[in-house]
């Protein structure tokens, strides 16, 4: 059949003309939708980069990371860890060891803040008085451990290593059970001896020092007789 070729193209402008009215009216609510990529700049390579800015970035970086390190070693040096004694004897050496080969009342004070239980009546205790006499023995005349056994069994007897103790007649005392006279040709009243446990340690391990040479014969003796 031959098709009539007006016909033909009315019917062929007539599909161009709708499909471009449809495209007209459903393009503005799709736009609504469409999100656009992100803008992506890129460097010409012409241009001269400033590299100055990225250095100095970078140095500020290093200086702020330089300095925590160095204030966070700084922190833990300020804080060490240990007894008194040994945070002294950190920082001073074998200087403070001193105040126990001393007997003058800032050495006693400074004695005490040393020890290793810090409360107010730490020094009144029988613990305190041997932890300062195995100090004051080695200082004072390089007497070792074995020499500081000796003492504890010796001094353990005469008084417990109770500062206040009081022998026959109240004759005898303190920690080494010393004699009044003995006190007074020291040069210190009973009250001051039986107020420091350490002028008490001092001058009884000056006595055993002078009359036996070392808490071992003064221990011997005492085995033999009751009494040193």
């Amino acid at each position: 059949m031959t098709r009539n070729p007006i016909r033909a193209l009315s019917m062929a402008l007539a599909a161009v003309l709708s499909a471009a009215l449809l495209s007209a009216t459903l393009t503005p609510a799709f736009a609504e939708d469409v999100t656009t990529d992100p803008v992506v700049v890129v460097d010409d390579p012409n241009t001269p980069v400033d590299e100055s800015a990225e250095e100095t970035t970078d140095d500020a970086t290093d200086e702020t990371s330089q300095e925590s390190t160095e204030d966070g070693s700084e922190a833990s040096e300020e804080t060490p860890k240990g007894t008194p004694l040994e945070i002294s004897m950190m920082i001073r050496g074998n200087a403070a060891l001193k105040v126990f080969k001393k007997l003058d009342k800032k050495s006693i004070v400074t004695a005490r803040n040393l020890a290793p239980k810090q409360n107010k009546s730490f020094h009144k205790t029988p613990a305190y008085a041997k932890w300062y006499a195995k100090l004051h023995i080695k200082e004072r005349y390089g007497w070792s451990k074995k020499q500081f056994g000796y003492l504890a069994k010796l001094w353990g007897k005469e008084s417990a290593w109770k500062y206040r103790s009081l022998g026959a007649r109240n004759y005898y005392v303190g920690i080494p059970q010393l004699n009044k006279k003995a006190i007074w040709a020291n040069g210190f009243s009973i009250k001051q001896f039986r107020k420091h446990p350490e002028i008490q340690i001092q001058l009884g391990a000056k006595y055993i020092k002078v009359r036996y040479g070392t808490p071992k014969h003064a221990w011997k003796h005492f085995l033999r007789r009751a009494w040193y």
